[in-house]
């Protein structure tokens, strides 16, 4: 018996937040996590792909959902590459920071990725124009500055909360009653008249 449940469990794939895993899975931060997560190449071939300063090296970010409203969770992928040989840059640390108006939303000092993949979780607070900026501090025990960063935007869009859907139905829906009742009193006219 304890034979047969040793093979179920062993066939079984490791499975994390409904995702196989194909290999580790890391706690880096409280709830961050570095994950070796492959996507289709399809999934990849959407994201937003960006040079570092140096042109050491090519990050590729993906971001889930894609439209980011205030107070919602975004995850974002991340594949540090090198830019010469388009593979993937292993035992990276980097640090990532979310920034608004100078103001810090989200900060990782010294993350670390072991296959070139990451994965960090960030809560917007608020709409309008975040700024996100990733910084390679160097590859396996080398690290120092490198001036290898990348940085770019994100807009968070307002929210239409429900009232104002309804008031905005409301309206139509007045507008199409006045107009069905401006055009029935008309026929009334004109059948009055003959």
């Amino acid at each position: 018996m304890l034979a047969g449940i040793l093979i179920i469990v062993l066939f079984l794939p490791i499975v994390s937040f409904g995702e196989t895993l194909d290999s580790i899975s890391m706690l880096v931060h409280e709830n961050i996590e570095d994950t070796s997560n492959t996507r289709s190449l399809e999934v990849w071939e959407r994201t937003m792909t960006l040079v570092s300063d140096n042109s050491s090296y090519k990050v590729q970010v993906l971001w889930e959902p894609t439209e980011i409203k205030p107070n919602q969770i975004v995850r974002f992928e991340i594949k540090f590459l090198n830019y010469i040989t388009n593979e993937l840059v292993n035992n990276l640390y980097y640090d990532f920071m979310v920034t608004k108006d100078g103001q810090t939303i989200k900060e990782l000092n010294n993350s670390f990725t072991m296959n070139g993949m990451a994965t960090h979780i960030v809560e917007f607070p608020s709409t309008g124009s975040f700024s996100v900026a990733i910084n390679v501090l160097g590859i396996g025990d080398f690290i120092e500055p490198q001036n290898e960063s990348i940085a770019f935007d994100l807009k968070v869009v307002p929210e239409f909360p429900l009232s104002s859907m309804i008031v905005m139905a409301s309206i139509v829906g007045i507008m199409i009653a006045l107009t069905r009742f401006t055009i029935i009193n008309r026929k009334r006219g004109i059948n009055q008249i003959n």
